[in-house]
């Protein structure tokens, strides 16, 4: 490759040529005395430096060393100023060249891009730069070359990426093991055999003759240079992001765009030249060769924004590219092959494969191949551990420290985070404390990122049985993972059909499909193979556990019945062989379900409260796709009119603005509330005041049968913007006829092919074994009309399927509580067993659940059957109930039942170690003292027993 040199200097520019631009330091800017001048500022000749690779600086620093200043590149945009920078330390006195790769410099702010720098400047303080005072800074030459990277020449020892700590390396040498590990490497290395790329099911399965032709398009496409003529074209690249709406289609993403494209044809034409498809012929070998050779030199080399195809694709097909031509590549190492090319392909082959332990890069992060890497930050932890290729590209590397880091990230990642311990756990996303998981932050993402970090962990343990690095991991080490299993199972209703309910829908709640839920349950494999593979010679209760999930995952056994409070994803479910709820909430230490516009939108109220009332599985399956998204089940909202043009790229949940969430469970029944107020959302993503200002204390209360939800305290603190805030209580398919009654008139019978609307201050309905009663007076609306499908708007991958019904009739019952809100109330019960019209009737006159309180400090409400009370405290308060009186001095969700009193701290202060509940009956008085549980389980419900004889 050409060799382009542009100097730059603070004054003058002398253009010698269009490859050449030389600039001198004034004698007045040669010494930088940072006391005078903390910032020292350049102007680069031309705002494109997309083409240069390195910046060299000739410096000679005056004052104690080691000493460490800020090399920083502007690239302003339209939303502000962002940059790429990087730490540069210097250690020797005297003059000396210090180099940097771009392509390693971090963003900050979403910057332009290297097409676009408006200055560069060398920083004293701030970031990492640390001087000591009257540090001085000679400067020679600043110097951007568009010269290749130096790779390490090919070899049979250990191949170390960039950024990798000499300590590090060092240690490796030493290993003890060293010898049997490289063994061990060599083994699993000529054991390897390249896998066949995934294909989705949507993509067809060529014939050998589509395939043949296949291959000859896209060698049409070859330029003699390796490259694809069609991706080298920028706009070309970019219409076709644009036109699969692709995350990538803009102008910042185009190389990423490119990168992926590419990678997904020379992974085709590697499969088949692997299956046999085409013949080996030289000619064939040596240009496909050369087009790996291509792209993976433009890989390494490029200066823009990467993430997905530099940590995970670009790896994968480097890796496989190595194994194709792994005899060739064994010579390349053993010193037998004198092919430039060839050379260069083992080199570039190896570089490649180690950017999934280097991308995307971790601001000031020194150190590479050691565990720590695989921390904190969420394109790291979880799935974004499992899709990278670490132990192939170990193999490739042949380098052991890697597998080290591997194993040791595989053996800590089994332990659980929550709240209040994630800066000390060791994946802040992961498996939780209450048996189920986050992932993209502190999202209940238990079908996709924290199953995927779950499998890639045992995967990876299976694969090295048998070598130094067999995990001595007790069967007891698994127990969190065995409990995130059966939260899965949990999280269903007829799993085997319809997969996850909406309790976890991650971004494919709104794919349709015409059988089934949204996705699969997808937890088997990763169940069958802990069992079957990873604890095959245990006996102990972990594996009866697992065999107990498995027969129920494949039928042998009926699904849980219970109720369940996960107190770190703010859900309770409740669940009987005739019905399924489940309830969604969010505090500020939990986010809600993430809204991806190359994926699902109109998800933004899912976790807002929802109250799903399932009476048969799959009661929302095909109803959602015909949702007014502000109108969920359970919900309070704002009405608006939300057009959801796939504009919000968050790629993220939003938290709530209040801690107040708990819930508290004996096993059977429980009760949960939060405190309203939604958060827009994280920084840097779109918002829409819509969707935010309304806030609310809301409680939920079951019972055998029932549902009663209490909502007190609704406001809109933003009234100048249309729309009326309602409660929902339920939006679903209509089914069948529906008998309602308003007002204590006469019941009316209303069958789904009618429209109507009923406005009522009290109401009763039955609808598909479900009836609704409202507690309160207000304003209770029920309409029943038919609407269009909207699933092309909620997703995406929506847009080519058919089938579903261009119209369904659809069931929908709130409570509006007006515009100009300032302290709405209201209540309503759900019962899953109604019986007949008759009986619900006669259930309705004397309903069997009695609100003791709903305001904005107590809600609280008695099962007068069974004597059951259940409360929410928002502050240290009083109770007064069947002649008794119950008092706490904290904040605190309790439930007496049968005798016992359970207690969970919606708080999770930390610094609470207890709560007193005072109970006193026929002038008896009993002081309970509840120790409160800290750290993980903070949350979690506590219980103690209570007087037999208190409100019998």
């Amino acid at each position: 490759m050409k060799k382009n040199i542009v100097t730059l200097m603070c004054a003058t520019v002398s253009l010698l040529s269009a490859a050449d631009a030389v600039l001198t330091v004034s004698d007045a800017e040669k010494l930088w005395q940072t006391a005078r001048q903390p910032e020292l500022k350049f102007v680069p000749p031309q705002t494109d430096l997309s083409a240069y690779r390195q910046v060299t600086l000739r410096l000679s620093p005056k004052g104690n060393l080691p000493a460490t200043i800020m090399v920083i590149f502007h690239s302003a945009h339209a939303k502000g100023c962002g940059y790429y920078a990087a730490p540069l330390t210097l250690t020797s006195p005297g003059w000396n060249d210090y180099t940097l790769e771009l392509n390693r410099l971090t963003p900050f702010r979403s910057p332009a891009g290297w097409q676009q720098i408006t200055s560069i400047t060398l920083n004293s303080k701030g970031w990492e730069a640390k001087i000591s005072a009257g540090f001085r800074l000679e400067i020679g030459k600043i110097r951007l070359s568009s010269e290749e990277a130096v790779l390490p020449v090919s070899s049979g020892v250990p191949y170390w990426p960039d950024n990798s700590d000499p300590e590090t390396i060092a240690r490796s040498a030493k290993d003890p093991q060293l010898t049997e590990k490289l063994a061990a490497i060599d083994t699993l290395r000529h054991n390897y055999r390249p896998q066949q790329r995934w294909r989705p099911p949507s993509e067809p399965d060529l014939t050998k003759e589509e395939k043949l032709c296949q291959i000859a398009e896209y060698r049409k496409q070859l330029r003699p240079d390796g490259g694809f003529t069609d991706i080298e074209d920028r706009n070309q690249v970019l219409a076709r992001e644009i036109a699969f709406q692709s995350p990538n289609a803009t102008p910042e993403h185009v190389s990423e765009a490119a990168m992926l494209q590419a990678k997904d044809r020379l992974e085709f034409l590697l499969d088949c030249w692997n299956a046999g498809i085409v013949d080996h012929i030289p000619e064939y070998r040596t240009e496909l060769i050369r087009s790996l050779t291509f792209y993976f030199d433009y890989e390494l080399n490029r200066n823009d924004f990467r993430w997905i195809a530099s940590a995970f694709h670009m790896p994968y097909l480097a890796i496989k590219a190595y194994f194709t031509f792994f005899v060739d590549m064994e010579s390349v190492e053993a010193g037998h092959v004198d092919d430039a090319a060839l050379v260069r392909f083992n080199r570039l082959c190896r570089a490649v494969a180690s950017e999934c332990f280097l991308h995307p890069i971790k601001p000031h992060f020194k150190t590479i191949v050691t565990a720590t890497q695989f921390r904190h930050s969420g394109g790291w932890v979880g799935g974004n551990f499992c899709y990278r290729p670490l132990i192939d590209c170990a193999l490739v590397c042949r380098n052991p420290a890697m597998i080290d880091v591997v194993t040791e990230v595989c053996r800590r990642a089994l332990s659980v985070t929550s709240y209040n311990t994630q800066n000390e756990s060791f994946w802040q996303e992961g498996l939780t404390a209450d048996g189920a998981g986050w992932g993209h932050t502190r999202q209940n993402y238990l079908y996709r990122y924290v199953r995927d970090g779950m499998r890639g962990i045992v995967d990876n343990c299976i694969r090295l049985k048998g070598t130094p690095w067999e995990q001595e991991i007790s069967s007891e080490a698994y127990q969190p993972l065995i409990d995130y299993i059966g939260t899965t199972i949990f999280y269903c209703y007829n799993l085997r059909e319809y997969g996850p309910t909406l309790m976890a829908p991650g971004r494919d709640g709104m794919v349709y499909r015409s059988k089934g839920g949204f996705q699969d349950y997808n937890v088997t494999a990763l169940t069958w193979r802990l069992r079957n593979k990873l604890l095959l010679a245990e006996t102990g209760t972990e594996c009866a556990q697992l065999q107990e999930y498995l027969d129920i995952i494949d039928g042998r056994r009926p699904e849980p019945v219970g109720c369940r409070y996960y107190f770190n994803n703010d859900d309770l479910i409740q669940r009987r062989e005739d019905y399924f709820c489940g309830i969604n909430m969010t505090s500020s230490r939990t986010k809600s379900h993430e809204v991806v516009a190359a994926a699902s939108v109109g998800t933004d109220f899912l976790a807002d409260g929802a109250a799903f009332l399932m009476k048969r599985p799959g009661t929302y399956n095909l109803a959602r796709g015909y949702w007014t998204t502000t109108a969920i089940p359970g919900v309070t909202a704002r009405q608006i009119n939300y057009t959801h043009n796939n504009s919000n790229d968050s790629w993220d949940g939003t938290p709530g603005l209040s801690p107040f969430a708990g819930g508290v469970t004996d096993g059977k029944i429980g009760c949960c509330a939060f405190e309203y107020a939604r958060a827009p959302y994280p920084d840097g993503n779109p918002n829409n005041p819509k969707l935010t200002g309304v806030t609310a204390r809301k409680a939920y209360f079951l019972t055998e049968q029932e549902l009663v939800q209490l909502v007190c305290g609704v406001e809109n603190r933003t009234p100048e913007i249309p729309g009326t805030i309602q409660t929902t209580v339920d939006q679903t398919e209509w089914l069948e006829t529906v008998t309602y009654t308003a007002d204590s008139g006469r019941p009316i019978t209303v069958s789904p092919e009618t429209v109507f609307t009923c406005h009522a201050s009290r109401i009763e309905v039955l609808h598909a074994g479900i009836g609704y009663l409202s507690l309160s007076p207000g304003n209770w609306v029920l309409s029943g009309n038919k609407r269009p499908a909207r699933w092309h708007e909620f997703d995406l991958r929506n847009r080519p399927k058919s089938g579903y019904p261009a119209e369904l009739p659809m069931l929908e019952l709130h409570l509006d509580h007006g515009r100009e809100t300032t302290a709405g109330t209201g209540g309503y019960l759900v019962n899953f067993r109604p019986g007949t019209v008759e009986e619900f009737a006669r259930y309705c006159a004397k309903p069997p659940i009695e609100i003791l309180v709903n305001t904005r400090k107590l809600q609280a409400v008695c099962d007068r059957r069974t004597a059951c009370i259940q409360a929410v405290f928002y502050e240290p308060g009083e109770l007064r109930a069947g002649g008794g009186t119950i008092r706490v001095d904290a904040p605190l969700i309790l439930m007496l039942h049968n005798g016992t009193l359970y207690a969970a701290d919606p708080l999770q202060a930390p610094a609470r170690k207890s709560v007193r509940v005072t109970l006193e009956h026929n002038g008896v008085r009993t002081l309970l003292e509840l120790s409160m549980p800290n750290g993980v389980n903070s949350g979690k419900t506590v219980s103690i027993s209570t007087p037999k004889e208190f409100l019998k």
